[in-house]
């Protein structure tokens, strides 16, 4: 594979990629022993699980009908106010700042939930991370509070 050291390693133009941007990885604690394919996989399986959630699906479909009602509602009534009453053309740039606006809250929502998926995720791969915070808690009693954030495990 281009890019893939023997070690598991990655290097993108010559640089070690250590803490990937994409949405989920750097949620996993680096201390792991874990190449960026299994990272990436986790993550992914992750995206997945919060996807399938109850509400989130749900959420992420009303996201996108809302968006696209919203931006037949702003250009129509743009289109009136800009005909009937004079105003200038601002139809557009409301239209992009509601759905820019939108997507920003959209993303920090799905920002703020997905760790827990993730920290599901590894549990379920044998990994002894806290379910609250992603501390790992290896060398740890399994009935003692996380000494993170105090989550009882």
């Amino acid at each position: 594979m281009p890019g893939v050291r023997g070690d598991g390693s990655q290097r993108v133009g010559g640089w070690p990629v250590t803490r990937p941007w994409f949405s989920g990885v750097r949620h996993i604690p680096a201390e792991l022993p874990l190449n960026m394919w299994q990272r990436k996989s986790i993550a992914a399986d992750a995206r997945h699980a919060w996807l399938r959630h109850r509400w989130n699906g749900s959420i992420l479909f009303g996201w996108f009908l809302l968006q696209m009602v919203f931006a037949v509602f702003a250009l129509g009534t743009l289109d009136w106010l800009r005909e009937q009453q004079g105003w200038p053309d601002l139809s557009l740039v409301l239209v992009y700042a509601g759905g820019f606006g939108s997507m920003l809250a959209f993303w920090f929502w799905r920002e703020r939930t997905l760790p827990r998926f993730v920290y599901a995720q590894l549990r379920s791969r044998g990994h002894d991370v806290c379910p609250g915070c992603g501390y790992l808690r290896r060398g740890l009693a399994g009935a003692d509070a996380c000494p993170e954030c105090g989550a009882a495990t």
